[in-house]
């Protein structure tokens, strides 16, 4: 594997390739490194330009010509001082080179005096560690991404997709399951590995033919993928189909030839189940859906609706089976004290229509919890978290820092895109002044549209976009670049959060357009950065605090949010499926779980840490520190918020 790509993998796990040959200007790369990027290395002389175009490429920032044919001292100088000196240096080569004997006389004067790693970074940078490693560490810490892109319950991303897909081409796949069964159909189609294959049943088998083939085109496939369907077919495990996936499975045999028995939904459990709660069984229906994979969970309301306060606690013993992430996730759908009804979506006459239950048809058809039995819920959940967390304690000793009291756990299923100290949809992080600068930029693709969409108590909507940024509805408290219709270009906003407030806004969404084309297309980047003065620069590669990369087979992206109340960023990263070039306000409302803060509360990275291992009260005592900034000693391990990959390693 080439260095580009080592370093691609390496660079969002905080490290870097270090370089085979040494170089005399090693010294000088890091402090470019340090200033233009904000990233300080563990082993500053043991790395070469190749470094500093891995970070050019992983920031996205370009780096001059004329920087790597002639490296120079950036990270104390402003560029007007070291023009100055560099200017001067090759005046007097010029004029004394061809006389002098003195090799003085070609180096760079240092007219302004200044040592290197001695300048103060400023209050807006934002410092990043980087850890150079050999490539047998570098082997280590990509084999460790590999076991934990197995571990993922969830689907990839279009990143970390791509990502597995570089990690197995190098040979550093070493058969261990995959867990999500997504992520294993992807596998499976991908490369054709029969180890993919086992572990399918059949409504995997149809969800790989709704990936591979095409219904209008009559299933056509080729040789090849038969061959596929045929092995899948023959080693899938049973379960029980609904009448559409027993359609498609049926078809899939008829297609293949394979000689197989026609399946069916006779054996559906929800007909089963209905009848036992019809008969007041509602245990027992609890009980007999266990068995069927997430069944249970996707029937709970229903069922806890329907049961006595006495049979909560052995209902809810039910749920999991063992996986902690249906737990969470039950929890915070029980933490929300939900007074609206289901919503139901129809066709009428070619249209979308929806319907919201009304009280009336809530009550008849008990679509919501009562108060004590949610509350009895919620904590029966939390209690059975804490235990099982307990029961799966980490080797030695480990400190947690009050900073993952604002890390979400990572187990939801529409992430978009990583990047730079991204951390897990639903995480918090701190406006640390009262300004905040929101930046998109891009290359290759039309148009992107950054917008932010405000929102009160009262529910009430004000959107800042190219549609209304020249009405300045918010005065000077949101202020926006404009409009940018080029093919690379780049837009941001500023806000006050104090101000926003004080005008009675208590959240702003902000949201990634496409106007022109999807933005699966060219490259797109978003991110944030908490300023302490409004009139400096739109952002700086060495003060973001989080960029991310878009893509997405769609045209909205919400990248993240501002709890002015809360004065903290909300991160959401999550590519919407809209055709809207606009923003949707729909959208807006399946995000709103996020920005309760109510959730994180009630369950975060910090509580499962310490469920998880005996707590040390200082990281120097711990064997195994979750901080953002503790530098470890050597034979401890350090994760950080932003080390999604770990963290989801941890929450099984």
């Amino acid at each position: 594997m080439n260095r580009e790509l080592y370093d691609k993998l390496l660079l969002s796990k905080g490290c870097v390739l270090e370089a085979e040959v040494s170089d005399e200007n090693a010294f000088y790369y890091a402090a470019y490194i340090v200033n233009k990027f904000g990233a300080i290395l563990d082993k500053p002389l043991k790395i070469n330009a190749e470094t500093v175009m891995s970070f050019s490429m992983f920031f996205s920032i370009s780096v001059p010509d004329s920087f790597y044919k002639n490296p120079q001292d950036t990270k104390h100088y402003s560029c007007r001082e070291l023009e100055l000196e560099q200017y001067l240096s090759y005046l007097r080569a010029d004029v004394e080179g061809k006389r002098s004997s003195d090799p003085e006389t070609f180096k760079r004067m240092e007219i302004f005096g200044k040592e290197l790693y001695n300048c103060n970074l400023g209050v807006e940078t934002v410092v990043r560690r980087y850890n150079v490693v050999s490539k047998e560490e570098a082997d280590d810490v990509i084999k460790e991404s590999m076991k934990s892109y197995c571990a993922y319950t969830r689907p990839w991303s279009v990143n970390e997709r791509d990502e597995f897909v570089i990690m197995y081409n190098n040979e550093y796949y070493d058969g261990s399951k995959i867990e999500c069964k997504d992520n294993l159909i992807e596998c499976y189609v991908a490369t054709g590995n029969k180890i993919f294959a086992q572990g399918l049943d059949y409504k995997d088998v149809v969800k790989m033919s709704e990936l591979k083939l095409n219904e209008g085109d009559g299933f056509k496939m080729s040789d090849e993928l038969k061959a596929m369907f045929v092995y899948a077919i023959n080693n899938a495990n049973p379960c029980p189909l609904t009448k559409k996936q027993a359609k498609y499975f049926n078809k899939l045999i008829k297609l293949t030839g394979v000689k197989f028995e026609k399946q069916d939904n006779s054996q559906s459990p929800y007909a089963v189940s209905k009848k036992l709660v019809a008969q007041g069984k509602v245990e027992e229906a609890a009980k007999y859906l266990s068995g069927f994979g997430s069944m249970l969970e996707r029937s709970l309301v229903w069922l806890l609706s329907r049961a006595d306060k006495s049979e909560v606690n052995d209902i809810l013993s039910l749920v999991g089976n063992g996986n902690p992430i249906v737990c969470m996730q039950l929890l915070w759908k029980l933490v929300e004290k939900d007074d609206k009804g289901r919503v139901f979506r129809f066709t009428k006459n070619n249209t979308a229509k929806y319907h919201e239950e009304n009280a009336e048809e809530c009550k008849k058809r008990r679509s919501l919890l009562s108060d004590d039995i949610r509350e009895k819920a919620a904590e029966t959940m939390k209690n059975n978290l804490v235990e099982y967390y307990k029961s799966h304690k980490l080797n030695g000793r480990i400190y947690v820092s009050e900073a993952f009291k604002n890390v979400f756990v990572p187990v939801n299923t529409s992430a978009s895109g990583k990047g730079i100290g991204v951390l897990p949809c639903g995480s918090r992080m701190p406006v640390k002044y009262d300004y905040i600068r929101t930046f998109c930029y891009w290359n290759d693709i039309f148009d992107i549209d950054a917008s932010m969409v405000f929102i009160n108590d009262n529910n009430k909507k004000e959107e800042l976009s190219w549609r209304t940024y020249s009405f300045k509805n918010l005065g000077d408290s949101a202020l926006t670049s404009g409009d940018c219709m080029a093919k690379d270009g780049a837009e941001y906003q500023d806000f006050a959060v104090g101000e926003l407030k004080e005008r009675g806004w208590k959240y702003g969404v902000y949201f990634i357009n496409g106007y022109e084309d999807k933005l699966n297309q060219g490259e797109i980047y978003c991110g944030y950065q908490n300023k302490a003065d409004i009139n400096t620069k739109a952002w700086m590669p060495n003060n973001i605090e989080t960029k991310i990369q878009v893509v997405g087979d769609s045209r909205q992206f919400i990248g993240f949010a501002i709890d002015f109340d809360e004065k903290e960023v909300v991160v959401i990263n999550r590519i919407t499926k809209s055709n809207s070039s606009v923003v949707n306000a729909r959208d807006i409302e399946a995000i709103k779980f996020y920005l309760n803060k109510d959730f994180i509360r009630a369950w975060n990275m910090y509580d499962l840490l310490t469920s998880r291992g005996e707590t040390v009260d200082a990281p120097e005592k711990a064997d195994m520190v979750f901080d953002a900034d503790y530098e470890g000693k050597a034979g401890q391990k350090v994760i950080r918020p932003w080390d999604v990959e770990s963290l989801i390693k941890l929450i099984i």
